[in-house]
């Protein structure tokens, strides 16, 4: 259906403006920059092949990209340490590519995230703590005293005063965003996304005794 009424063109040719609409909402004044609505004359069915604009479908695509949410872990596993290195990593299973591909006739276009880094919020009110990759798990060989290689945080304090005893720590996750077309040129990149997910964590201080072999 035509947008507007009866419209003369510059060489005096008299038609309608009509607008492409790919389907589920996704119409050819929503492209990223805006294209221009089609003229076909007056007496005429109006545009009966219309190329489809690659990047109308790969907005689509983006729209029904479903990320996966990080597991965040910490070692110590039971409870943190006010002064002793705590190593921080996400479940390796979710750092993974996740893809959605939508196809109108002619044109199958792919959009796929790619995580890249995760910024940690401690809860203890510092400065997020950004590691670029999942982290690296804790293991029964690796040393409780050394820091994470990659990815890990010192606590100053303990959590003993925050609600619940414990602080909140929030793992968000950053995914960057390429598509790709297939039967029509056409690829690019969309504004990064980010899944999250929280834990509770307690902190605790612990206090060293010192005893001489006199006092015992």
């Amino acid at each position: 259906m035509p947008t507007t009424g009866l419209v003369t063109a510059a060489d005096g040719t008299k038609g309608y403006l009509y607008m492409v609409d790919c389907g589920r909402g996704v119409d050819q004044g929503m492209a990223d920059p805006p294209l221009r609505p089609l003229f076909a004359p007056a007496g005429t069915a109006g545009p009966t092949a219309v190329a489809v604009d690659p990047r109308l479908v790969a907005q689509q695509a983006y729209a029904q990209l479903s990320l996966r949410k990080p597991v965040p872990a910490l070692s110590p596993s039971s409870f943190q340490v006010v002064g002793v290195p705590t190593w921080l990593w996400v479940d390796g299973g979710g750092w993974v590519p996740q893809s959605a591909t939508v196809s109108v006739p002619g044109v199958t276009v792919t959009a796929t995230a790619t995580p890249v880094s995760v910024s940690w919020d401690l809860g203890e009110g510092g400065q997020a703590v950004l590691c670029r990759g999942p982290g690296t798990p804790f293991t029964s060989r690796s040393d409780p005293a050394a820091s994470s290689p990659d990815c890990g945080y010192l606590y100053r304090r303990p959590s003993a005063g925050e609600p619940g005893g414990t602080f909140t720590v929030q793992a968000t996750m950053h995914w960057q965003v390429a598509w790709q077309a297939k039967g029509a040129p056409g690829q690019g990149e969309f504004p990064d996304l980010t899944s999250q997910s929280s834990v509770r964590v307690q902190v605790r201080e612990v206090q060293a005794l010192v005893v001489h072999d006199g006092d015992r």
